[in-house]
């Protein structure tokens, strides 16, 4: 045993520590691991999200509002970067779902499926947005 002077429990008390921080400085590498993975695959597919949603939006607006200008311009810029917060939400989802609730929701099995389920539902919400512009304006201002 090391230099135990204090006793023979508390020598052993403290290599039982020890051991413990080992375990869990490996455990903390581990979900470091599986956390970069997540991230990885999220960010792998944001282009993808980004054509799709983008292709969607710019449609929509132009058949709904041919004509725009820099305010629009601007608009859509800041949805962009809305659209591109919000889809956090997929590598956060499974972060909750690993630190919090030990996979059982299986976010990571079921990463595409929440993938397209969301950049459909992004779609959607940027047309609905283009389609009610005026109505939202005038809620809002």
């Amino acid at each position: 045993m090391e230099n135990c002077q204090d006793g023979i429990k508390k020598c052993k008390l403290r290599m039982e520590l020890e051991n413990q921080k080992e375990i869990l400085d490996a455990l903390n590498g581990l979900n470091h691991t599986l956390y970069e993975s997540s991230f990885t695959w999220w960010e792998k597919k944001r282009l993808p999200y980004n054509l799709v949603v983008g292709i969607c939006g710019i449609s929509s607006l132009l058949f709904t509002n041919p004509i725009f200008g820099l305010r629009v311009i601007i608009e859509i810029i800041i949805w962009a970067i809305l659209l591109n917060i919000f889809y956090c939400f997929g590598f956060l989802s499974e972060s909750f779902d690993e630190y919090y609730f030990q996979k059982s929701l299986k976010t990571e099995k079921n990463r595409i499926i929440i993938f397209v389920f969301w950049t459909i539902f992004m779609c959607v919400l940027t047309i609905l947005a283009n389609i009610y512009y005026d109505l939202i304006l005038d809620f809002i201002f």
